[in-house]
This record gives C-alpha cells, sequence and structure tokens, in this order.
C-alpha cells in the first residue's frame, strides 16, 4: 500500500510539472495587443501572434554570416497579412513585401546583366582569338612578302650585275 502510495505521488508530482512547463508565460497587459490574442486549436498547438511573425520574417532576412532567405520572409509577411490584415505589423509588414519584391526584380535583374556581361564576355574573347589568328596570318604574309621582295631585290640586282657585264663585254668588243 505504501509503494502505490508513492507511486501515485510520483505520478501527481510529474503531472504537475509536465504542466507547469506546458503553459505560457505570464499574462500581458499590453493594450498594444488587444487583436493578437492567441487562439488554442489543440492542447498544444498555439497559433503564433502578429510579431511573432514579423519577427520570425525579420530573421529570415537577417541571417548572420549568410544569405538572406527573401522567400521565406515573404511567404511570413503574407501570412501575417492574412491572419492579422488589421495588425499594427501589417502596413510593416506590406512595406517590406513592396520592397522584397522590388529586391527579387533587381536581383533577376542583376542575373540578367550578369548573364549578358558573360555572353559579351565570350563574345570578346572570341573576337580577340579571331582578331590574333588575323594578325598571325597578316604577320605570316607579311614575312612571306618580305621574302619575295628581298628575292626580288635579289634578282634585279643580279640583272643590274648582267647588264653592266655585257656592257663592259660591248666595250671590249669594240
Amino acid at each position: 500500500m505504501i509503494m502505490q502510495s508513492k507511486r501515485l505521488i510520483y505520478f501527481i508530482v510529474l503531472t504537475v510539472i509536465l504542466l507547469g512547463c506546458a503553459t505560457t508565460g505570464g499574462i500581458n497587459n499590453n493594450a498594444d495587443q488587444k487583436g493578437t490574442a492567441q487562439l488554442s486549436n489543440g492542447f498544444f498547438s498555439i497559433k503564433p501572434s502578429d510579431k511573432e511573425i514579423f519577427t520570425e520574417a525579420l530573421s529570415f532576412l537577417s541571417n548572420e554570416g549568410k544569405e538572406p532567405q527573401y522567400n521565406e520572409a515573404k511567404i511570413r509577411l503574407e501570412n501575417l497579412i492574412q491572419q492579422y490584415p488589421k495588425s499594427k505589423w501589417a502596413d510593416a509588414a506590406k512595406a517590406f513585401l513592396i520592397s522584397l519584391n522590388r529586391i527579387s526584380e533587381l536581383e533577376l535583374k542583376l542575373d540578367q546583366a550578369e548573364q549578358k556581361q558573360e555572353k559579351l564576355m565570350q563574345d570578346l574573347a572570341a573576337s580577340s582569338n579571331k582578331s590574333r589568328q588575323a594578325e598571325e596570318r597578316h604577320t605570316a604574309e607579311i614575312s612571306r612578302l618580305q621574302q619575295e621582295n628581298e628575292e626580288l631585290a635579289k634578282g634585279l640586282q643580279q640583272l643590274k650585275n648582267l647588264e653592266i657585264q655585257l656592257e663592259k663585254r660591248k666595250k671590249k668588243r669594240r
């Protein structure tokens, strides 16, 4: 009988402790939160307040050391506007949504500009390569023409020398 009493007391104490952990903090008498009452859908599920949703959205934008998660923030802000349209945070959420949409548009434009820049860089590299190849061809052509010019100059010099020799022979014959 004493064993059963001890077990019953332990069970009651454990239940009280668990129920104490499951409850929320003290009552908040803040007049600004009249429209933000939390609704209970079940024993453990509590609908987050407008301030909590707004704070969560901001946390997605200020990830320390990580990229901001704009889409997650947008989802939270849209939920806030849907669930609490008359909240004091609704106007700020709308302004943030407009800003986030603008950021998304600018990121898209930036991505497009980067793609265009990459394409232009590739085109520039291709043009530079073609130009270098053309310059190499022209250099080779110039070198060939210079050699041909030198050969012609040598041939011309030989012809002059032969002409001079012919003149000398003619003079000797006279």
